[in-house]
């Protein structure tokens, strides 16, 4: 897969800054190709949680068909059954101010200046006149670290924290390398790390005190993973030094610090390794070794159960295998991805240009890809996502969360927003999207107690064609073969007994009171829930659907499909159940 990136909104632009900026626009324009990479050793993956489930439906005991369904564990230690996702919120831009949100209570980059051509970003932060470099990221944390905020969050529904922060905030880099001195040796000596440990315990005690927990995320690693001003250093292309030995080394070091000070914190959600790398296919066996040691050293502190997180873009899902990390040596690892999408320049997504429906097209491939690895057995949530991108009204802004949030829930263990907080920009604040859009989010993060996912199936009628939806959501029975468009994934609730059937465009299967059918549902509610009856006819399994109003599912000799019959026989047996090849 070819990745490129935007031209004009990296650190050596004066266009437009937005954020992302951090998935596809770059500190220049670059473009890699990705290949799958050769010698990435399979772990010896656990066996994954499997069961058969016994589904029962009025007076018919039968056993369901013999392919095994997955029961999907949660991110949260305990709970099993998957019925918590990660419901959380970014506090970015604390530790590793970023020159496009540090503008607020004040500038924090002001009197500083970066080197031609590239932006501002902390490591030029050094003494000058007004004050030195150590006063202004004290004042900076303490103006900016507020419980009023954390009270807020869970106002809004939020369950998690993530804390970006940096190496420099751990290790003291005594002995760093010329590699890292200069600009990026002003990162370590702007403040020991002592000095920074009063504003974690102010970030624990603020979460602890409104129920919420806390993922410390190591957002910027030495010598920088990626050159982005996230990284505490926006540097030009092939400037990035993190792969250096000494630089991993004191990498797994911070991580080791970080879970040494989080293994006395009740309320620590987990501790994450990497953020963003932009690692090239040739040198992904050493991020391999370098998340096997960071998660070991983890591990010396935090138990088995507390997640440890690593990063992967979604384009590059294929280069980890199933079950990568073995959960009985590295215990709970979760990936975290982050999507982002942006219109092409001199293109708008906006409500004369159907900016809606646009962006959700640009995230299809992302969540498909997404749920695809989530089915593989690694445990993946998108650690950052927002509504920037397209230019749209507040309403329809508000169709945004709602379709995007579901659709993540559904395809991952959920989703981190960012970030908190933004001096101007709505999209880009979980607060200024509630204040300024009228986005209601504990309704849009609500997530319903599913007991377990199936994996993709199709569904084929008595005259053998197959279920289909089309993207505008019209349901009908004419396929002669499934592929994608007759993929549903089934979405099982009350140990079974009922089931919900998402499309492969990401719609739900309803079923109205007069009888209509259609997969045009954003969310699974009363109308999108269908009872299950499970039997054997001609020595295959069979299933009949009875919908919400009581009638069933049934298919004419015609394709066309309702739900208007009142009793279940030929017409309204569904056979075949196969899985889809993805």
């Amino acid at each position: 897969m070819l990745l490129s990136f935007p031209r004009g909104t990296g650190c050596g632009s004066p266009g437009q800054q937005l954020r992302r900026e951090r998935s596809q626009a770059k500190c220049s324009p670059v473009s890699v190709q990705w290949t799958h990479t050769a010698g990435i050793e399979r772990a010896n993956a656990a066996n994954p949680l499997w069961y058969r489930q016994k589904l029962t439906c009025k007076s018919f005991p039968v056993v369901a068909r013999s392919a095994h369904y997955r029961v999907h564990a949660s991110a949260f230690p305990g709970d099993m059954e998957g019925a918590s996702k990660i419901r959380g919120v970014n506090y970015g831009s604390r530790f590793i101010p970023e020159d496009w949100m540090a503008s607020s209570p004040y500038d924090f980059f002001e009197g500083l200046h970066s080197p031609e051509g590239l932006r501002q970003s902390l490591c030029d932060v050094v003494d000058t006149d007004a004050c030195s470099a150590r006063e202004r990221m004290m004042k900076w944390l303490d103006a900016t670290i507020q419980e009023s905020h954390f009270e807020e969050m869970k106002q809004m529904g939020v369950q998690v924290v993530r804390v970006p922060c940096g190496y420099w905030n751990w290790v003291t880099c005594s002995t760093r390398p010329e590699a890292i001195t200069g600009r990026l040796g002003n990162l370590c000596a702007m403040a020991p790390p002592d000095a920074y440990r009063p504003f974690f315990d102010k970030i624990f005690m603020f979460a602890e005190r409104h129920e919420l927990r806390v993922l410390l995320d190591l957002h910027a690693l030495p010598g920088s993973q990626n050159g982005e001003m996230h990284s505490g250093a926006c540097l030009t292309p092939g400037s990035c030094h993190f792969l250096d030995p000494w630089n991993v080394e004191q990498a797994v070091e911070a991580v080791g610090r970080m879970s040494e000070y989080g293994a006395g914190k009740s309320n620590l959600f987990g501790v994450q390794v990497m953020n963003e790398p932009r690692i090239s296919s040739s040198s992904c066996d050493e991020l391999v070794a370098y998340y096997k040691r960071a998660i070991l050293k983890a591990r010396e502190f935090l138990p088995m159960e507390t997640p440890i997180v690593v990063f992967e873009w979604t384009h590059n899902f294929d280069r980890w295998n199933a079950n990568f990390f073995d959960s009985t040596v590295f215990g709970n690892v979760l990936w975290d991805t982050h999507l982002y999408h942006f219109p092409g320049d001199g293109d708008s997504w906006n409500e004369e240009s159907d900016g809606l429906s646009r962006a959700q097209n640009a995230y299809k491939e992302d969540l498909l890809a997404l749920a695809r690895f989530q089915r593989s057995g690694n445990r993946v949530f998108v650690g950052e996502f927002s509504l920037a991108g397209p230019s749209l009204s507040a309403e329809s802004n508000r169709e945004l969360s709602e379709w995007l949030v579901s659709q993540i829930y559904y395809a991952s263990q959920g989703a981190i927003f960012w970030n908190f907080d933004h001096p101007s920009i709505n999209e880009w604040s979980f607060s200024r999207c509630a204040t300024e859009l009228g986005i209601d989010w504990p309704q849009v993060m609500k997530w319903p107690k599913v007991s377990f996912e199936g994996p993709p199936v199709a569904l084929q009628s008595w005259d053998g064609k197959w279920l289909r939806a089309a993207e505008n959501g019209e349901v009908a029975a004419t396929a002669e073969k499934p592929s994608a468009w007759e993929e549903w994934t089934p979405q099982y609730l009350d140990s079974g007994q009922r089931v919900a059937l998402r499309s492969f465009h990401g719609k739900w299967l309803r079923a109205d009171e007069q009888g209509n059918v259609a997969a045009v549902a954003q969310k699974p509610s009363a109308w999108e829930t269908w009872t299950t009856l499970w039997y054997e006819a001609d020595g295959l399994q069979k299933l009949a659907l009875q919908s919400f109003h009581g009638r069933w599912l049934k298919a004419d000799p015609s394709g066309d499909v309702s739900a208007s019959a009142t009793d279940h026989s030929q017409w309204e047996e569904w056979g075949g159940l196969e899985k889809v090849a993805l």
